[in-house]
């Protein structure tokens, strides 16, 4: 992933338009966010330390780490297809365990900013358009 798609990515995640990140940042137009989205500019280091700060993410790591994780389809890899179910992990090794854990953190994290990117609300494991309904 780009760093402009991340931040992109991130923004939207938030429900952020341009301008709003842009005053987050202490910017006075969106226009700077737009180049840097669409991988015209790259952001300078002090710049890059204040979207750290607003979304509470490294990231240029989170730009490295996100792409690794694929598409949606590897969810029935990842888990074994296990939907529902226990897995026995205790003959699996600390190595695949690890890798595995941080590929699901990875598409977890992606999975939820496509989810808000469409105005998709998440809580606890409730999920539904606009947000959790009352009972």
């Amino acid at each position: 992933m780009t760093l402009g798609m991340a931040i992109r990515t991130l923004r939207e995640s938030r429900n952020w338009n341009q301008l709003q990140l842009a005053k987050k940042i202490g910017k006075q137009s969106g226009g700077q966010i737009s180049r840097w989205e669409n991988n015209r500019e790259r952001p300078q280091s002090r710049n890059i330390d204040k979207l750290n700060k607003v979304f509470g993410v490294d990231i240029e790591e989170y730009a490295r780490t996100e792409g690794e994780a694929g598409p949606p389809e590897n969810i029935k890899i990842l888990t074994g297809g296990l939907s529902g179910h226990t897995a026995d992990l205790s003959n699996v090794d600390i190595e695949t365990l690890a890798s595995l854990a941080q590929q699901l953190i990875r598409l977890h994290r992606a999975l939820l900013a496509e989810l808000y990117s469409r105005g998709i609300d998440v809580e606890d494991d409730y999920v539904s358009p606009g947000g959790p309904q009352p009972s």
